[in-house]
């Protein structure tokens, strides 16, 4: 027959990451699931969540590097700074 038909079965393979977000209060280590109540389950492509994961680790560093620069250096400029 023609491959094109519509009855041709489709198998298709997808990477998907499942994650959990938990108010940040409630997050119990020893809980495998992190949370049992009020949190919203979400499903994503792993590429995208990746690449989320990788973005968000990256500005959570910056963060930390601009607040021990402004908590133990004497280096208060700023860019809207006029030179």
């Amino acid at each position: 027959g023609d491959a094109d038909d519509e009855d041709d079965v489709k198998v298709v393979t997808s990477k998907l990451a499942h994650f959990r977000l938990c108010p940040a209060n409630s997050c119990e280590g020893w809980l495998g699931a992190g949370c049992s109540s009020n949190y919203g389950d979400y499903v994503v492509d792993l590429a995208t969540f990746a690449e989320a994961y990788v973005e968000g680790q990256n500005r959570a560093e910056e963060y930390t590097c601009q607040m021990y620069m402004y908590e133990h250096c004497d280096c208060q400029e700023t860019d809207d700074k006029d030179d």
